[in-house]
């Protein structure tokens, strides 16, 4: 670079000024966040008529409006740091490099802000739901709703907890072994025609809704016209596990699939036989795929309510190792059930239920991020 056009640059960095676009979206961006903060703290702070038609203050209205902003926020100041970030950039150019042409400025502002509307569709929801559940739970939370029974429609969550453990971990045994041992033999030993049957069949269940499984398990496994088992662990477990099965199946073929194939080549011509080379090196290979699938069956088995509602059934009483004949409490049901009731201390358990779901869900993912990672080191 010449000296001549150092000073072309410098001078043009002196005599740039922000555009006014970038200035107008950099303050609607920190506008939107500061109201967006200020609505999901408290609210009594802000002028009267930015909180009209809200009357309870963090609650509500206050936590819709406090998420909306913190959203406008994240889309407009991106843009607004964009724009005036390349502008400064055409401004200092020392003329070596071509001026990008507007057209295609246009196209680029055009595609981020198709991206940010789509990160805002998929991130919104969720922040309004963890928001809306934390903003109602937690002021009332208290620790004894873990170890407390509930009482009707009042007291604690303690039997629900116990119960949705016992029916995740008979899930996981019943639905993951079933679903691991398909997926296995659909990878390794089915071929022709029997694989595609077994795969369509898998694939069909996949798309048949939880509630009619439900209503086909209370026909079969607890209705007197049926094996008459009544409610209980058994029938809740067994139209899970059902659900779940194609999820499990699908994540388990998958991972053995991806295995490269010459781990088994190598392997068969090293003479390792083929039981010990697929249950050391290409189930392995494949176990953080597995995880993944087991990790979704958890999630599906502790968030339905639909096939409970028809197999597990309700009770006030702490869940015993009895398969059938003993109804068997869950955290969904106070989530569907008592959030309608009058009663104040019913609504709070709603809350509660709801909390301690999210709160379930998230250690089930970070468990499993960590035995995924544990995995993929020791694969190779």
């Amino acid at each position: 670079m010449t000296e001549a056009t150092r000073a072309h640059a410098r001078t043009a960095g002196l005599k740039w000024r922000p555009p006014v676009l970038a200035v107008v979206l950099a303050v609607i961006g920190i506008i939107a966040l500061v109201l967006g903060i200020l609505y999901l703290a408290d609210g009594s702070s802000l002028p009267g008529f930015l909180i009209a038609g809200s009357s309870e203050v963090g609650h509500g209205h206050h936590v819709l409006r406090g998420i909306a902003g913190l959203v406008v926020a994240a889309v407009v100041l991106p843009f607004g740091w964009q724009i005036g970030w390349t502008r400064a950039r055409i401004a200092a150019d020392s003329g070596e490099w071509p001026a990008v042409p507007a057209g295609r400025k246009i196209a680029n502002m055009w595609y981020w802000i198709a991206c940010c509307i789509a990160l805002a569709l998929v991130v919104g929801p969720a922040l309004w739901l963890v928001g809306g559940v934390l903003a109602r739970a937690v002021p009332h939370w208290q620790w004894s709703v873990i170890t407390t029974d509930t009482l009707g429609d009042t007291g604690g969550l303690k039997q629900a907890i116990l119960g949705t453990l016992l029916i995740t971990l008979g899930v996981l045994i019943i639905g993951g072994t079933i679903s691991i041992l398909t997926g296995l033999y659909l990878a390794e030993l089915a071929s022709g025609r029997l694989r595609t049957v077994l795969r369509s069949g898998y694939e069909i269940l996949s798309g048949i809704p939880s509630i009619v499984l439900g209503l086909v398990g209370y026909l079969v496994l607890v209705s007197v016209t049926g094996l008459g088992w009544r409610y209980g662990l058994m029938p809740a477990v067994l139209v899970l596990s059902v659900i779940v099965i194609p999820y499990i199946t699908k994540a388990t073929e998958t991972s053995l699939l991806q295995v490269p194939t010459s781990y088994r080549e190598g392997a068969d011509a090293l003479g390792i036989p083929p039981a010990w080379t697929l249950r050391r090196i290409v189930f392995k290979s494949a176990l953080p795929g597995i995880v993944t699938g087991l990790l979704v069956a958890t999630a599906i088995s502790v968030g339905e309510t639909a096939p409970l509602l028809y197999t597990a059934g309700w009770s006030d009483f702490t869940p015993t190792l009895q398969l059938t004949g003993q109804p068997v409490a869950f955290l969904t049901y106070p989530v569907f059930s008592f959030f309608d009731l009058p009663v104040e201390g019913a609504k709070i358990l709603a809350y509660d239920a709801a909390l301690l779901l999210l709160v379930f869900v998230l250690l089930v993912i970070i468990v499993g991020r960590v035995i995924v990672a544990w995995s993929r080191r020791h694969a190779e």
